[in-house]
């Protein structure tokens, strides 16, 4: 890509490409198959422990630690401008290297950080490295983001919920535009976006584990300022209106799953659209992906414009996001660990 390229081409297929192949260099210039990669992980705010504590991360640069590759490394070799904004809590890398504890038979490729719409890149950048995933023929996923709760009389600070639905508010669907066949099919639907096989095995981990795990719908707004209470206040009725109409529809059972028989759900600026490209390459004809397994993971940070289940607390702000996040990253971490584990015994 060059300063010249026409938009609707720039983070196409042709730069995945070229990103694909500079990242089985580096792991070739460090003795490491790139057929091995098969899992990846997308680490939202707080989340960045993951490579850490089950990557060995903390020995990048040494021979026996993983392969740390900054964005902005390949974004020069791509001669893109690297005009992110850099959120904090985001480290805006990827980490390539086996889960601690296992042989190299198999790698996965950590998605530490995300550059967002809101911060004025376009939508494909922002879904770029789920590209070089199914380039690179990565077979699982497990997602993640921090989240503000809509229902709070049924999510806690901090918790995890498990993503079984979505909502995207956003006009920003990273699919509008010339579709390249060779990523995935034209008119693409949504139906097993979040499948129930590895919503199942994800819940049957956590119960293992002793990790307490809800289950709900994530609404994505374009952010980057939090939501209104007027928001919030549309997004429970949409909530209930959905969870309502699913009570008719049979052989749907994602709005069944409630204990106390109330909707659950969290609202963040993000993932949503990504798990729209995870399933336009899981039904790719040319370059397939994401189809042993994924699921997405929500950490319940805040609650959503201070709405809290009995009166307003203090608004939400992004230092008590991330300090939130932390108190659950080592939960979080393994869970994911273990899901990824399993979805190899499936293999």
């Amino acid at each position: 890509m060059s300063p010249t390229t026409p938009p609707s081409e720039q983070f196409g297929y042709d730069d995945a490409a070229r990103a694909r192949d500079l990242v089985i260099d580096k792991l070739r210039d460090r003795g490491l198959d790139a057929e091995k990669v098969q899992d990846g992980v997308i680490l939202g705010s707080g989340l960045g422990g993951f490579p850490d504590d089950h990557m060995h991360a903390s020995r990048r640069g040494h021979a026996d630690g993983p392969l740390v590759i900054p964005f902005g490394e390949i974004l020069d070799a791509l001669e893109a401008p690297t005009a992110s904004t850099g959120v904090q809590g985001h480290a805006h890398e990827l980490v390539i290297g086996p889960l601690s504890n296992t042989d190299e038979s198999r790698l996965v490729v950590a998605q530490s950080g995300r550059e967002h719409p809101y911060e004025r890149v376009p939508m494909q950048r922002s879904v770029f490295w789920l590209r070089v995933m199914q380039l690179l023929g990565v077979k699982t996923l497990f997602g993640s983001n921090a989240a503000g709760i809509v229902t709070p009389r049924t999510l806690g600070i901090p918790s995890l919920m498990l993503v079984n639905s979505d909502r995207e508010a956003g006009t920003d669907n990273p699919l509008v535009g010339p579709n390249d066949d060779r990523f995935g099919e034209r008119f693409q639907h949504m139906n097993d976006k979040y499948p129930q096989a590895s919503r199942d095995l994800v819940k049957a981990v956590a119960a293992r584990l002793g990790i307490p795990l809800a289950e709900g719908l994530l609404f994505r707004e374009m952010g980057p300022s939090y939501e209104s209470p007027e928001t919030i206040l549309e997004l429970r009725g949409r909530l209930r209106t959905i969870w309502r109409e699913a009570q008719d529809q049979r052989g749907e059972d994602r709005f069944r799953y409630s204990s106390t028989g109330d909707p659950t759900g969290m609202v963040g600026m993000s993932s949503t659209f990504e798990h729209t490209v995870v399933q336009h390459a899981a039904y790719s004809r040319v370059h397939p992906a994401f189809y042993k397994g994924r699921a997405h993971v929500g950490v319940a940070t805040n609650y959503a414009a201070g709405m809290g289940p009995d009166g307003f607390v203090p608004p939400p702000n992004h230092e008590e996001v991330k300090t939130n996040a932390k108190l659950v990253q080592d939960q979080f971490g393994r869970l994911a660990r273990e899901v990824i584990l399993e979805w190899r015994k499936a293999a």
